[in-house]
C-alpha cells in the first residue's frame, strides 16, 4: 500500500490522486508516480492491469480504488473462481510497470467475475482489454449479464466463425453489434468498443477501427444485470465457461476517441 508516512512528514487521510503529486519514492522505489496513470484516467470506472501489486493490491484489483483520482474510486474487485495467474507473458503495460501477469482459463467452470450493476453504464461508454485463445468455438471473453434472463446485454468475444464479436444491447434486446475480423488463435489481440451518447458502437482491434454500427441504446435501462464477468457467460439457461486469456481490462465512463484507443495499445503492446 502507499504509506501513509514518509520521513515523518505526515499526509495520513490525505487522497494521492497525481493532482498536486507527481511521485512519491520510497528508498529509492517509485511507489506512486503520476506520469504513469493510463489514458483517459480521469474518465476511468474500472481499471484491471492484473499486474496489481504494482500499486499495493491483489491481482485481480480493481486499481483504482487504491490509486484515487479515477472518475469512480469504488473497488469494482473481482473474485478469482479457478482461474490461474499467470505472472508474465501478458501485455506489457506501461502504466503498471514492468510486470505482464493476465489470467487464464481453461473452460472447467473457470472465470473472474463480480456480483454487481454499478460497473455497466449508459452510454456513454468505452471497454477494452486483451484477450487470446485458442477454442476454434465461441468464446466469451468479456460479458455483463442478467442471471434472470437469456439476453447478452454487453459482450466481447469471438463467434463461431472466428470474427471478434463486440455488441450492446438494451432492455428490449435491440441490439447494436459488430460481427467482422478474423481471428488468429494463440494470438493476443487488443479489443475495445465505444458507445456514443447516441448509441452508436465503434469497435477496435489493435488500435485500428474494425467496425460501426448505428444503433439506438441511448440508455441502458436495465435493472436486472448482476454480472460482470471474464471467461465466462452466465444466464439464466445456464453458463459457457471457455478457455481464454485475458489482460488489461478498462472501462471507461466516455466514449473514447480513435486517437486514444490506439495510444492505448501502443502503450501496452505485447
Amino acid at each position: 500500500m502507499i504509506p501513509t508516512s514518509i520521513d515523518g512528514t505526515d499526509i495520513t487521510g490525505a487522497t494521492i490522486d497525481g493532482t498536486d503529486v507527481q511521485e512519491i519514492t520510497v528508498d529509492g522505489d517509485v511507489v506512486f508516480s503520476a506520469q504513469t496513470l493510463p489514458v483517459a484516467y480521469s474518465d476511468l470506472v474500472a481499471w484491471y492491469p492484473f499486474d496489481s501489486a504494482e500499486y499495493g493490491g491483489s491481482n485481480a484489483d480493481d486499481v483504482t480504488a487504491i490509486i484515487g483520482g479515477s472518475g469512480d474510486n469504488t473497488a469494482y474487485d473481482f473474485t478469482v473462481n479457478g482461474a490461474s495467474y499467470l505472472s508474465s507473458g501478458g501485455a506489457e503495460d506501461i502504466n503498471a510497470g514492468s510486470s505482464s501477469g493476465h489470467y487464464s482459463m481453461d473452460g472447467t467452470n473457470q472465470d473472474l467475475r463480480i456480483s454487481t450493476s454499478s460497473v455497466a453504464q449508459s452510454p456513454p461508454i468505452s471497454i477494452t482489454l486483451y484477450a487470446q485463445t485458442d477454442n476454434t468455438e465461441f468464446v466469451p471473453f468479456m460479458c455483463f449479464t442478467d442471471t434472470g434472463d437469456t439476453s447478452i446485454p454487453i459482450m466481447i468475444s469471438k463467434d463461431t466463425l472466428g470474427r471478434f464479436d463486440i455488441r450492446y444491447s438494451d432492455e428490449n434486446d435491440d441490439v447494436t453489434d459488430v460481427e467482422a475480423g478474423s481471428f488468429s488463435l494463440n494470438t493476443w489481440f487488443h479489443i475495445a468498443m465505444t458507445v456514443a451518447a447516441n448509441g452508436d458502437l465503434t469497435a477496435y482491434v489493435d488500435g485500428q477501427v474494425l467496425g460501426t454500427a448505428s444503433g439506438s441504446v441511448t440508455s441502458f435501462g436495465r435493472t436486472g444485470i448482476n454480472i460482470f464477468s471474464l471467461g465466462s457467460l452466465i444466464r439464466s439457461s445456464g453458463t459457457v465457461f471457455t478457455d481464454a486469456l485475458v489482460d488489461d481490462v478498462r472501462i471507461y465512463d466516455k466514449e473514447l476517441t480513435a486517437s486514444e484507443i490506439n495510444q492505448i495499445y501502443q502503450n501496452t503492446e505485447p
